[in-house]
């Protein structure tokens, strides 16, 4: 898949995810699931741990080290589906704010489609072109 480029200057065109975003994206998955039904939230180093975060604290689900049956798996992105493709075939529930159609797996639960731009979310510094 081809990045969008600014023909002037050849850049990666970027979509910047903003904190509020994710306080939409917390929401919108509070309408599509029962957390009650889940024995906990996981969200692998980096992308999802600050998703995994806060909806253990809001949500009163114990927050794992790792994932187990009957847990809820969320990362900020399922771009390739390596990591939701492993966890599919474990049977976990998979929740991501982005979705990439091209990937190996769709997650159960996903809020936006990812396009050919460069997300950048809130809790990255965005190095590129610096």
């Amino acid at each position: 898949m081809n990045n969008l480029r600014d023909e002037n200057e050849m850049t990666v065109v970027k979509e910047y995810v903003k904190w509020n975003d994710l306080e939409e994206y917390i929401d919108f998955l509070a309408t599509q699931v029962n957390f009650e039904n889940f024995t906990g939230v996981y969200g692998p180093a980096r992308g999802g741990v600050t998703i995994a975060a806060i909806l253990s604290n809001r949500y009163n689900l114990p927050y794992l080290g790792a994932p187990q049956v009957g847990c809820l798996c969320v990362d900020e992105i399922c771009d390739s589906g390596d990591t939701a493709l492993a966890w599919r075939q474990k049977g976990y529930t998979i929740a991501t704010m982005y979705y990439n159609r091209n990937a190996k797996v769709e997650p159960e639960i996903w809020w936006k489609e990812k396009n050919d731009k460069w997300i950048i979310f809130p809790w990255e510094e965005d190095t590129r072109n610096k």
